[in-house]
């Protein structure tokens, strides 16, 4: 069983904590549909290739670890990636509507668009 923490910073977001969590994402997202993972080389492989045989459509996009990885070059390397993807719905100039992230920790919800 998962413990979920409510974080209250400047927004809203869950942490999930619990065992083999990543075996059931399918119970926190839907996972039937085109889903972007975006992780850097310190996350295994391991964890990474769970998410992805999770979803019905993954894409993969491993950045390097660090607090320089946060930059714009790869906010446009993303977006991009969304673009010839075709993750933007038709007629709406928007992207899923949550971002996530997965640690060795748990999932945090991370920002809302």
């Amino acid at each position: 069983m998962s413990r979920i923490i409510k974080v209250n910073a400047s927004s809203e977001y869950n942490i999930y904590l619990g065992n083999n969590e990543l075996d059931n994402l399918a119970k926190y997202f839907n996972l039937n549909r085109k889903v972007l993972v975006v992780t850097d080389s310190n996350i295994p492989l391991e964890y990474v290739n769970k998410v992805l045989n999770s979803c019905l459509k993954g894409y993969l996009v491993t950045l390097n670890p660090g607090e320089s990885s946060k930059c714009f070059d790869n906010y446009l390397k993303l977006n991009k990636i969304l673009l010839e993807n075709e993750f933007i719905e038709e007629g709406v100039k928007q992207v899923n509507k949550k971002a996530y992230f997965i640690t060795e920790k748990g999932m945090k919800n991370y920002f809302e668009i």
